[in-house]
């Protein structure tokens, strides 16, 4: 029965998904550099969570025109938006970050979530992160939180809960060795995210796709892109990538009917 639960996470999860950090200025009156429209189009082959960011979050005011234009093709594409808030490792005050998600909920129109950047993995922080995810949850149009600490955390974090996705693995290299804690088979595959850039090529790229499926991770993001910020266009390979994560294969009804007749079984043998 141990077993059995320690695979239920992946197989009730259902199939992968895009998280797209989507920090690139909306220039719209540009086409040939624009991409929020690409990716608009994109979320009709598999769904895509884009996350906006202005300025290092909201920027202290509502969206420009600009922003408004780009949210507006994400939205027409059915694209679901989170807005930036920088946590710096659980330093910045709580003040701040309060302010931060009272704009994203008051003024960035089709924002339905807030993505937790830099967050800590440290056991002694979970407090200010659970304070953070209750109050993100006081306002009616923010549903969805994603918190990055980029990197392993304790299980504590995702227990709590202090998002409804978090982000394990952030990087230009190391997935391939990257060693997933045993907890991460106990949840739901959408629980974990894996970001990845400087991934070459296409063959790189469904590599990396394949071991986040292996490993129960159901966002994933790759980019061949580097530098500063490798997220401000689209990756090379861009169709290539959201067919094959779209390919990744929702489990079979039959095998959905076998693992929830287990999960219920352990939890009347192993009160939880």
């Amino acid at each position: 029965m141990v077993i059995a639960l320690a695979t239920a996470g992946s197989c009730l999860a259902g199939d992968m998904q895009i998280l797209f950090p989507l920090y690139s200025y909306p220039n719209w009156y540009s086409p040939s550099s624009y991409i929020w429209d690409d990716i608009a189009a994109a979320n009709a082959t598999v769904p895509i969570t884009a996350i906006i960011d202005p300025a290092n979050g909201p920027g202290g005011s509502g969206p420009n025109s600009d922003y408004l234009h780009g949210m507006a093709d994400l939205a027409a594409g059915g694209v679901k938006m989170i807005g930036y808030v920088s946590t710096s490792y659980g330093t910045r005050p709580l003040s701040s970050i309060e302010s931060d998600i009272d704009l994203w909920a008051s003024s960035f129109p089709g924002v339905t979530g807030i993505f937790l950047d830099e967050e800590s993995n440290d056991p002694s922080k979970l407090s200010f992160y659970q304070a953070i995810h209750d109050y993100i949850l006081t306002k009616s149009s923010l549903t969805t939180i994603v918190a990055n600490p980029g990197t392993n955390t304790p299980e504590s974090y995702i227990s709590a809960p202090t998002a409804n996705t978090t982000v394990l693995f952030e990087n230009g290299s190391g997935w391939g060795g990257y060693a997933t804690d045993s907890y991460v088979a106990n949840y739901p595959r959408p629980d974990f995210a894996a970001v990845f850039y400087n991934l070459s090529t296409t063959a790189q790229m469904q590599a990396a796709v394949d071991l986040a499926q292996q490993r129960n991770f159901g966002y994933v993001f790759a980019t061949d892109a580097t530098g500063a910020n490798p997220y401000d266009t689209l990756p090379s390979y861009w169709t290539a990538e959201t067919s094959y994560v779209a390919s990744v294969p929702e489990p079979s009804s039959a095998v959905l009917l076998v693992m929830a007749g287990m999960i219920a079984c352990c939890r009347r043998i192993i009160p939880r």
